[in-house]
């Protein structure tokens, strides 16, 4: 990539790349929640509710493949995880988003 300056911020793009690879590792999506935590977490009713709204949820985000959304009984939390790899979100946005859909 060759350096250039923003256009807004004036400060140079050099390494932009390298900063969006860092800014977007699998750390990112390691919400402050523990795997002990998952049970704290109402999974089961996340998981009924995306059950409704699926067909809507994959409409509106097309690029969403087959096995991001495949879901195993009791392993909700893993298909969250991969909707929010796949949309560059972490797992409680994902989660607000399908609660609150």
């Amino acid at each position: 990539m060759d350096e250039q300056n923003d256009e807004f911020t004036g400060q140079s793009n050099y390494n932009r790349e390298e900063d969006y690879d860092t800014e977007h590792s699998n750390d990112e999506y390691e919400d402050t929640v523990s795997e002990d935590d998952y049970e704290s977490i109402d999974y089961q009713n996340l998981e009924d509710k995306w059950y409704a709204i699926e067909d809507e949820y994959r409409a509106r985000y097309a690029d969403l493949t087959e096995d991001d959304v495949a879901v195993t009984s009791g392993s909700f939390h893993e298909t969250v995880d991969r909707i929010g790899r796949r949309r560059g979100r972490t797992r409680r946005e994902i989660r607000t988003e399908i609660e609150n859909w």
